[in-house]
Parts: C-alpha cells; sequence; structure tokens
C-alpha cells in the first residue's frame, strides 16, 4: 500500500531518524575501570590515575536556566583532553534544585527532562575517558539551588537541614533516586558508572557567608556518606567540607574516602596543614577549586605538596550552539583557546601534564 505522506508526518520521521543516526554515530563505551585509592594514591586497575582537570559547573544547567546541548557539553571534554586534563567537577551533573528546570523543582517529585543533559554529561565521560566529581547539593543560594530548597519546601530554615529528620530524609530520597538513575544513552545507572570519580556530599558546606549558613555536624556527614555507600558500592565518597573542614571531626569518619580545600588565595600554610590532616588518616586531599589566574608559584606548590593527589580550577566555558561564546564574567572564567585565556589555559595545562609525570609543551593544539 502506497502511503500518503504529509508534510507533518515527514518532519516526525525526519526528527526520529536524525535522533537514530545520532545515537548511532556515538562510539559505544569502553568500560574502563572504577577509580579506587592504592594507599593515598588513586588508581584504576592497579595503576596510579591522578585527578587534574576544572571545574564546569554548567553542564546539566547552566544561568540562563536551560539544559545544556549535546554540542555545548562535548566541547568541554574535548578542551579537556587538549588540556591534557583527566576530570571535570561539575555541580550541575550531581544536582540542581529549587526552579522550574531543575532536577529538584520543590519536592521530592524529580524533573524527567533535566535527566538528559545530565545522561549527555556521564555519557560524553566514558566516551572520552575524562571523569566526572558530582556534588550532590550547595551551599549558595545560585541558580542551581541549594539545600536550604529543602527546608524551604517544609516551611523550615535552611539550617535545620543537618538535624531536622523530615529534611534529611529528604535528602537521602534524591541521593536514592539520583545514585539509581539509569542513563537513557548507556543503560547503565549512576551508581555503576565508572566515569564518576568522586560523589561529593555538596559544593563548600559549611562556608559561612550568609547568616543562614551553618557547618555539617559529623552526625550528618556521617549518616549522608554511609548512606550513599550502602547504596553505591562502587564510587568513592568525597566530604564536601571546604574551610571547616576539620571542625566536625571529618578526619575520622570511615565512609568519607577523600578531602577537598578549595583556595582562591595561595594560602600555602592552610593547605599543607589540611593535606597533612588528611595523610594522617591514610587519606588522599584534592584542591577541588583554585584560581585559574593564580601564579606559577602555587601550581608548584601543589604540586609539591605530597598529600595533594588532584587539582581542579576554576572554571571553564564555551560556545552556544551558533558558535559563540557564552560569557561568564566571575573574573575566573576562562575560553579555549581565547586570546585573553590563552597564557593562562597553556600554565594550567603544564600543570596538569606535570602533577601526571608528563612533560611539558609549548602551545595548546
Amino acid at each position: 500500500m502506497i502511503q500518503k505522506f504529509t508534510k507533518k508526518k515527514f518532519e516526525t520521521m525526519s526528527s526520529t531518524f536524525s535522533l537514530l543516526f545520532l545515537l548511532l554515530a556515538v562510539p559505544l563505551i569502553a568500560q574502563a575501570g572504577f577509580v579506587k585509592t592504592c594507599g593515598r594514591d588513586f588508581c584504576v586497575d592497579g595503576k596510579k590515575w591522578v585527578p587534574v582537570g576544572f571545574n564546569a559547573y554548567w553542564l546539566g544547567l547552566d544561568e540562563a536556566y536551560q539544559h545544556p546541548s549535546w554540542k555545548r557539553i562535548e566541547e568541554m571534554f574535548q578542551v579537556a583532553k587538549k588540556m591534557s586534563a583527566t576530570a571535570i567537577r561539575s555541580h550541575t551533573v550531581g544536582h540542581s534544585s529549587g526552579s522550574k528546570p531543575s532536577l529538584r523543582p520543590w519536592d521530592r517529585n524529580l524533573n524527567n527532562d533535566a535527566w538528559k543533559s545530565i545522561d549527555t554529561a556521564i555519557y560524553l565521560a566514558n566516551k572520552y575517558n575524562v571523569r566526572l566529581v558530582v556534588p550532590l547539593t550547595d551551599n549558595y543560594w545560585w541558580f542551581n539551588g541549594n539545600y536550604g530548597d529543602y527546608a524551604k519546601a517544609r516551611g523550615l530554615s535552611k539550617k535545620d537541614f543537618w538535624t531536622n529528620r523530615a529534611l534529611i530524609d529528604d535528602f537521602k530520597d534524591y541521593i536514592n533516586k539520583y545514585l539509581n538513575h539509569v542513563n537513557q544513552f548507556s543503560g547503565i545507572a549512576i551508581k555503576d558508572d565508572p566515569a564518576i570519580f568522586l560523589i561529593e556530599t555538596g559544593n563548600e558546606l559549611g562556608n559561612i557567608r550568609n547568616q543562614d549558613n551553618s557547618v555539617p555536624p559529623k552526625a550528618w556527614i556521617q549518616e549522608i556518606s554511609d548512606y550513599i555507600r550502602s547504596i553505591d558500592k562502587n564510587h568513592l565518597i568525597l566530604d564536601g567540607v571546604d574551610e571547616s573542614l576539620g571542625q566536625s571531626d571529618n578526619f575520622h569518619i570511615p565512609s568519607i574516602n577523600v578531602y577537598s580545600r578549595h583556595f582562591y588565595s595561595e594560602d600555602y600554610e592552610a593547605l599543607h596543614a589540611r593535606a597533612a590532616d588528611a595523610a594522617k588518616v591514610g587519606k588522599p586531599l584534592i584542591v577541588g577549586e583554585f584560581s585559574s589566574h593564580c601564579s606559577d608559584n602555587w601550581l608548584r606548590l601543589m604540586e609539591k605538596e605530597e598529600n595533594v593527589k588532584g587539582t581542579f580550577f576554576w572554571s571553564m566555558y564555551g560556545h552556544d550552539d551558533n558558535g559563540q561564546w557564552i560569557r561568564h564574567d566571575d573574573g575566573f572564567t576562562l575560553y579555549y583557546k581565547e586570546g585573553s585565556s590563552y597564557n593562562n589555559l597553556l600554565k594550567l595545562a603544564n600543570h596538569a601534564r606535570r602533577m601526571q609525570g608528563l612533560s611539558e609543551i609549548s602551545s595548546l593544539p
């Protein structure tokens, strides 16, 4: 029977074939091993592995409350490879909350439309063999939301998040759904996906910059990290406490595997002290954020600090789907290989290479 094709039918079929072509054109994932700790080093399949790269916090949701396209997300993984990076830290791959397009807009009901960009980022991390660090909430009232959104939904104050049973259970409900989510492109649950390097309990938890912020107590850190481990046997867990690291007996929580500090000043005393604290309990420290405009001396100090096992500068942005730069002028954002960013990018690429024991390069590819 000869079927009459209307314009609408033709457009529908064209869209279907375009999606099919895209999926077929993407190489199948070549699975690698999970990142583990070997003493105070990181390793994959028994071989030493060094996490070094940058923050691209917007891969799941950007400031325009848009879910980034495949093209925009893939650009960051291409940049990572060119800069000899092995990992990217991305807040919105791990969470977004409090707005309609976010993954957790209000209550326990998640927004299924938000998964596509998250799934894309995790899929592409496998394709490019660049791992991800994913925080599960945030401390601040930025566009991506924070743990205060859980409290707001129940008419409670932000600081209640650490102790109120309903709020703790709400967060655990989110963690359960997140870790058990199955990627629409690979068919692999997040808890089983080796593209994830670290599950981070949150971004800069305990940084006191607003009156409603407070330091997470040891009981909360213990319960949340234990709960993550009860679901996810594969991934390392990163304590999301930053400036207040150590105030909650953080270094004596067995289910925490890795610690982190962020540096926008070149505070070597604090770096050395926290690295030493982690070393005393046989665990590594990473620098989860540092200024992209730091001195070469700061880079070399991080490289020489024995128990600093990974670093991530702040931050990278790229182009929109039409090839135009998307500006994010926070004073730290770099663009590959834009002229004003070039010298910093080359310096940071050579830092990444030295961290991995590779020879330096004289220009970026």
